[in-house]
């Protein structure tokens, strides 16, 4: 890959890496302020509890997000982005462009999903 499409990839990635940092700070903050204090009925309580584990699944979220991000701009300065890490054939660039933090060319994304929607055998 050309070191002028490289550094537009790395550009991207430290946008959303800085992107993905804003909304973790602003998650975690908002974790911290969602009401703890006082007596409050049964259904406020309830709210509560539910939006501080929404923020917190939302912030997971973006945690693994970001952890995929940091690890392209690893592979940039590895000189290994664009290559699949199973199969280590190229990454299509269209895909690459929709996704550049992926790790996998499409097919073996696939083949992974597959895998992963398959239901266990269990032996009864």
């Amino acid at each position: 890959m050309r070191k002028a499409q490289l550094e537009k990839y790395r550009r991207r990635l430290e946008q959303e890496q800085d992107d993905i940092s804003a909304l973790v700070r602003r998650s975690g903050h908002a974790i911290r302020n969602t009401r703890q204090d006082g007596p409050e009925d049964s259904a406020a309580q309830a709210q509560n509890s539910y939006s501080k584990e929404f923020l917190s699944h939302q912030s997971d979220t973006n945690l693994s997000h970001l952890s995929l991000v940091e690890d392209a701009l690893r592979r940039i300065d590895r000189a290994d982005f664009g290559r699949c890490q199973s199969c280590d054939e190229n990454i299509e660039i269209k895909r690459l462009n929709a996704v550049p933090w992926t790790r996998f060319c499409r097919g073996c994304q696939e083949s992974a999903e597959e895998s992963d929607s398959q239901p266990s055998r269990r032996d009864f």
